[in-house]
């Protein structure tokens, strides 16, 4: 059902890339969403922590 309603060629593919910068000794987590065919950074996300459940409130 989901692949007759969205035809293949209008697909676009995707990945996700993590990285860990270090900024006057504090760790700072970045994930960029990249297209897969071109290379561009579609959207980017910053954070201390890298997982949610973590985070102290």
């Amino acid at each position: 059902m989901f692949s007759s309603i969205f035809a293949s060629e209008n697909v676009f593919k995707v990945h996700g890339d993590e990285t860990v910068v270090v900024f006057k000794n504090k760790r700072y987590y970045v994930w960029f969403l990249v297209d897969h065919a071109t290379n561009l950074i579609l959207s980017w996300h910053v954070s201390r922590y890298r997982d949610v459940s973590l985070r102290s409130y």
